[in-house]
């Protein structure tokens, strides 16, 4: 696996960062990676590594292209440090050491820096949600699902409310097993509930469920990707 990465630094979806790997394809609707972004195509852009190991994104004959140091371009090298767009959105190369965590080693510091500039957004939505007409809730403390195993290790993802749909434009999965809205997770009286129309493919704790309360430490597993749930601790 590459220890170079992608983060997403602006838009709906800024904070997220997923490594880079051979042949993945940036998207709006088809692909690995799927961008909120009415300006990048359905199929964008694809990783291509090169024989000395080094990675470069190429254009799939988009309309928009590439953007790279302020001109269009077809393709771009992907070393550390190099900022492009894809549409309107803004990717940086970064490496281990800035996903941040002063010791990559460590899972629980690995995250925290981000964390809680996620946090700061999520308490943001809570107060906008709060507004809208519309059937939003917060989780209260906001949800954390980590990818344990799986092509999309180490990303991690804070809701701050819902109801969230995962395996969706909204949070994807890279699974090529996993079903179109593998499940979602809704805000309810007794805690985040989880709901799946796949029960036979998506487990809770290695078993087949429909729906089920989410408990700290729970294992939802879609074939090879297995997602840690847990909740921010807004005291540390």
């Amino acid at each position: 696996m590459s220890s170079l990465f992608l983060l997403i630094k602006n838009g709906p979806q800024e904070g997220l960062i997923t490594p880079l790997k051979e042949g993945m394809i940036i998207g709006r609707k088809s692909g690995d990676l799927l961008i909120q972004d009415d300006r990048i195509s359905r199929q964008h852009a694809q990783v291509v590594q090169q024989k000395d190991g080094s990675f470069l994104l190429k254009d799939l004959g988009s309309h928009n292209k590439l953007k790279f140091q302020k001109k269009i371009t077809s393709q771009i090298p992907l070393t550390k440090g190099v900022e492009f767009k894809i549409g309107k959105t803004l990717f940086e190369v970064i490496g281990p050491e800035e996903t941040p965590s002063t010791e990559h080693n460590d899972d629980k510091s690995h995250q925290s820096v981000w964390n809680e500039h996620l946090l700061q957004k999520c308490r943001d939505l809570e107060k906008i949600t709060k507004n809208l007409n519309q059937n939003l809730l917060p989780f209260s403390p906001p949800l954390i699902l980590t990818f344990i195993s799986g092509p999309q290790v180490p990303t991690q993802w804070i809701l701050g409310y819902g109801p969230r749909k995962i395996g969706s434009t909204d949070l994807p999965l890279w699974e090529q097993e996993a079903p179109l809205f593998s499940f979602e997770i809704r805000p309810s009286p007794q805690g985040p509930l989880f709901y799946t129309k796949h029960p036979d493919k998506v487990l809770l704790n290695g078993q087949s469920k429909k729906t089920e309360i989410l408990k700290e430490g729970d294992i939802i597993s879609i074939n090879n990707s297995r997602l840690k749930v847990g909740f921010h601790d807004e005291n540390h």
